[in-house]
């Protein structure tokens, strides 16, 4: 087995202090009106979810004839255990906490919010529950979702895992499993005209770099290490005293750098790891075919565990920061 070492690039590195103009524009906001004048909230939901395994595809040619081609990179997240993704989560927690009292919130008594009627249908989990991430059209992923501890045993929601149900369930009662928590959240700001706040982050431990398309003669996926939060998925929704939402969305990732493992071709068959930088496909004879590799990224527990406590913390300041802005 080939093993590489990483050393991973910085990507965008914020300042604890203050952030910028430009930057908060990395935040994009809906319902900008509906945050106006918050400062008593209570926090509904924080979760964050950590990919564990996850597949990029590239496709040439149309993937409706026999002669579409593609090149699938699987890889896997390997050297942290549960504890550790407990910590992290605890950690970023702690420093969301604080930056929202900074910013002149109140955070207020959960256990009101759990014991409210307007929740009586939501169900719950413990941490480290399982769910599916989309990415994108061709790339998705296994994470597994943690809350605070402070949330108690089972500081999930069924439902919001990856905005729908968790394995098991899917159809009419994914459906449900996802309405649950966002009507009777909203329910409960309205009746209780009390102000909440609902947080997910999705860290990811590689990113890659796809070509490919209908009229194009080779398809390729270029995998490496990138410990981030990521965009899109990453987001802040409150819901005001009349139950009216604003969405806070990530629109670039935050990265970190540092040297955070190793990554290893696992591949059966003896394939070179060196191919996944660019598995060429041969389709000028119209004749299709497939590259697939699987790599799996092996952790250092203390250096991962950083890095994700330092994105978590450049995360809450762009997102409180952004949020403040808007009252």
């Amino acid at each position: 087995m080939k093993v590489v070492s990483i050393a991973i690039t910085a990507a965008l590195l914020v300042s604890p202090l203050a952030t910028s103009a430009k930057e908060r524009e990395a935040i994009k906001v809906t319902g900008p009106k509906n945050a106006a004048g918050l400062a008593d909230i209570v926090v509904g939901s924080f979760s964050v979810a950590f990919i564990q395994q996850k597949t990029d595809a590239a496709f040439a040619g149309s993937k409706s004839q026999f002669k579409a081609m593609g090149s699938i990179v699987k890889s896997t997240l390997a050297g942290i255990d549960p504890a550790e993704f407990q910590a992290i989560t605890d950690a970023v927690y702690a420093d969301f906490a604080t930056r929202m009292a900074s910013a002149g919130y109140r955070l207020q008594d959960r256990t009101v919010l759990i014991a409210d009627k307007q929740m009586a249908q939501v169900r719950y989990l413990p941490s480290g529950a399982e769910g599916t991430v989309q990415f994108g059209k061709d790339a998705k992923a296994k994470a597994v979702f943690y809350a605070p501890v402070a949330f108690g045993s089972n500081g999930l929601m069924d439902g919001e895992i990856s905005g729908g149900a968790p394995q098991g369930l899917g159809g009419i009662m994914a459906g449900f499993a996802s309405m649950a928590p966002l009507q009777g959240k909203m329910m409960f700001a309205a009746v209780n005209k009390q102000p909440v706040i609902n947080v997910v982050y999705v860290i990811d431990y590689a990113d890659a770099e796809r070509y490919g398309g209908t009229y194009a003669i080779q398809a390729s996926v270029a995998t490496r290490a990138s410990l981030a939060i990521v965009e899109t998925l990453s987001k802040i929704d409150t819901y005001n005293a009349k139950g009216a939402t604003t969405s806070l969305v990530l629109n670039e990732p935050i990265g970190v750098g540092g040297d955070f493992g190793t990554l290893a071709d696992t591949t059966t068959g003896g394939q070179k790891v060196d191919n996944v930088l660019g598995a060429l496909i041969g389709g000028l004879a119209g004749v299709g075919s497939n590259s697939y590799k699987s790599l799996t990224f092996t952790a250092d527990p203390a250096s991962y565990r950083g890095g994700a406590i330092e994105a978590g913390q450049q995360a809450n300041v762009r997102f409180v920061e952004r949020l403040a802005s808007i009252r």
